[in-house]
């Protein structure tokens, strides 16, 4: 399996993750920031709440253990890496993946440490296109792969001071995910970036 960090962090949010994360994988949705008018010395706290990320909701097409289902949620998770990417709170990202799945980990390990070091991600949202997916047994359970295309935005790890910051350019290429059905929905087993 190739794993660069750009490609790590730029899908795994992770891609992923997801990355945005820090080992390249997914692409972050970066909020777009609010400001208000100087005029207003001071936001309200219900205001300032408004403006903090929220993790995506899951479709409900992406619970259903179909190919359609299997699709819906890839493209949720890619959602979900964005939202981690931007925001460094990984949980619900880790929620998605199977504890074997070491890009997933690699993805949201990288984010930890950016949050860690007082870093954040600028840029990098992943975008995903050409889904085709098709089931395969394992261990007599019907699984799911899905492959798809990805484009990822250029990003910036973006650390106090200068020194340690350090940019990626915008990336694309192929990727697929094995999904494992759960009785809530999917989990990411394994990812691979061709």
């Amino acid at each position: 399996m190739r794993r660069t960090p750009l490609a790590t962090l730029a899908l795994c949010a992770a891609l992923a993750l997801c990355a945005a994360f820090a080992l390249g994988g997914c692409g972050g949705g970066d909020p777009k920031p609010k400001f208000t008018d100087s005029s207003d010395p001071s936001p309200s706290a219900s205001s300032s709440a408004a403006t903090e990320p929220q993790p995506p909701e899951m479709p409900d097409a992406a619970k259903r253990h179909t190919v359609a289902g299997a699709k819906a949620f890839t493209k949720y998770y890619f959602e979900v890496a964005d939202y981690a990417q931007a925001t460094l709170d990984v949980a619900p990202l880790v929620a998605l993946a199977d504890d074997n799945c070491d890009t997933c980990d690699g993805g949201t390990d990288g984010l930890r440490t950016t949050a860690k070091k007082g870093g954040r991600i600028v840029g990098g949202k992943t975008t995903i296109s050409a889904l085709t997916a098709g089931p395969t047994t394992v261990g007599g359970e019907t699984w799911m792969t899905v492959n798809f295309r990805y484009h990822l935005a250029s990003l910036r790890e973006d650390y106090p001071g200068t020194k340690n910051d350090r940019s990626y350019r915008a990336s694309s290429g192929r990727s697929y995910v094995v999904l494992k059905p759960t009785s809530q929905a999917w989990v990411v087993d394994y990812w691979e970036i061709r």
